[in-house]
């Protein structure tokens, strides 16, 4: 087992190398890291080459620098197939514009919570700097889980957000989720909602085997201007994702 850390993002040079030592620091050196960036006006792109070539990293860290801009659910889906996880791999989703894992222990704990047979994780976080209206991460109520109707459920108005970051799962999820659900039908890649876009596909396919964790895991940058929400402030993506047809749990 290993952890897989996938980091995307573009337009935050400011902050990539806050991200990126946040991996650096943790207790656990059993990690592999992809970092993909979009096409952006910054020095992000060289931060990111310097930083992942250092010697110290014995080649764990690599990176892709996009010539245009994809956004975050096909640079995620890409990176993460660079990195190639086994199914008994935790994947690890940390936004490169400055998200950081909270502590040095962070992947100590996402592993003990993975020690039975969880497949999927989720939460909680502290929004920096914290304007106090961030919903905590929430488990889903037990009829939703049983009947595998986790969008259902979401789409229902005023339903509160249950999962948030910091977000992981198996490697077996990961492989056992068709690249469809990536993509519009008309077969284009999702632009915004990526949590959504991932998250629930793999909560259907975890069949239950999920937790909510209460532990602070990630520091999430609320400065970033460039951030997905705020530039695409819509939700039609989001609302796409909600009326697919759901995925069969693993078996």
């Amino acid at each position: 087992m290993r952890f897989k850390i996938i980091s995307v993002g573009w337009q935050c040079s400011d902050w990539v190398q806050q991200t990126l030592n946040s991996v650096q620091l943790q207790t656990r050196t059993d990690w592999d890291l992809m970092v993909v960036y979009d096409k952006s006006a910054d020095d992000g792109g060289n931060k990111i080459r310097n930083w992942c070539n250092r010697a110290d990293l014995h080649g764990k860290a690599s990176y892709v620098l996009n010539d245009e801009q994809h956004y975050a659910c096909r640079n995620q889906y890409v990176g993460l197939k660079l990195l190639a996880p086994e199914d008994n791999d935790i994947i690890i989703f940390l936004d490169l514009d400055g998200d950081q894992l909270a502590h040095s222990r962070v992947l100590q704990s996402v592993a003990d919570a993975y020690e039975d047979d969880t497949l999927v994780t989720y939460g909680s976080y502290k929004p920096v700097p914290d304007e106090g209206t961030s919903s905590p991460a929430i488990p889903f109520p037990r009829d939703v889980v049983v009947a595998n109707s986790y969008r259902n459920f979401i789409n229902q108005p005023l339903t509160p957000t249950s999962f948030n970051h910091l977000r992981t799962m198996k490697g077996r999820v990961f492989n056992s989720i068709p690249e469809d659900q990536f993509k519009r039908e008309n077969g284009e890649w999702y632009t915004i909602g990526t949590d959504y876009v991932f998250m629930i596909p793999a909560l259907e396919r975890a069949g239950g085997k999920y937790k909510c964790l209460t532990e602070t895991l990630l520091l999430y940058n609320h400065d970033n201007p460039y951030a997905d929400f705020r530039v695409n402030p819509g939700h039609d993506g989001v609302v796409d994702v909600l009326k697919r047809t759901p995925l069969d749990p693993l078996p």
